[in-house]
């Protein structure tokens, strides 16, 4: 009689227990990992597209997040308001809980980055719903001058207005070109970019 390996049926039912779970806990970990990769991959795409839509998701409310409206064409031309030479609009959404201001600057642009020194400033609210409307149009008003007038919130929000100097408006001459610069995610069809 030759020696061998004595196994009870009992072991080898353990055993055959141990490696059924072993592959099914391996098999359903790989799956899960599949399932997971998938939801993340959905969720950078909801996420892209609500911001094509101009949607905020629930991700985004902590942030600060500012949107530049863009129109056909942003000088406004009205034969009423000959003088009304530029409009630009953003959405903006300022999350609660901090003191916000916008600034502006009327001079002393660089060329890239932000300028050394603020004209001026004003308090806005954080936001109460999604999103506000920021709107700022550019106005000559002849002998007077020239003015930036500010619009946060629409119809129901605040309005007010900085007079530019002599000067310091040559980019707001007719034949002037400007530049403007955005950061973040920007669509090359539309030019729409979040700031």
């Amino acid at each position: 009689m030759r020696p061998g390996i004595r196994v009870s049926l009992l072991s080898l039912l353990l055993l055959t227990t141990c490696a059924a779970l072993g592959v099914s806990h391996w098999l359903t970990s790989a799956r899960l990992r599949e399932s997971q990769a998938r939801v993340d991959a959905q969720r950078r795409e909801i996420r892209e597209l609500n911001h094509k839509l101009g949607l905020l998701a629930e991700e985004d409310l902590p942030f600060v997040q500012i949107r530049r409206i863009l129109t056909p064409m942003n000088v406004v031309a009205v034969r009423s308001e000959p003088y009304r030479k530029r409009r630009e609009d953003w959405q903006l959404h300022l999350p609660s809980g901090w003191k916000w201001w916008i600034y502006w600057a009327d001079g002393d642009i660089p060329v890239s980055g932000l300028p050394a020194m603020a004209a001026g400033s004003r308090d806005v609210p954080s936001s109460k719903l999604m999103w506000d409307l920021v709107s700022v149009s550019f106005v000559d008003h002849g002998a007077v001058g020239r003015f930036a007038e500010f619009n946060f919130g629409g119809d129901a929000g605040q309005n007010w207005s900085h007079f530019i100097p002599s000067g310091k408006d040559a980019w707001l001459a007719r034949d002037a070109v400007t530049n403007g610069e955005c950061a973040g995610p920007w669509d090359h069809h539309t030019g729409e970019c979040f700031i």
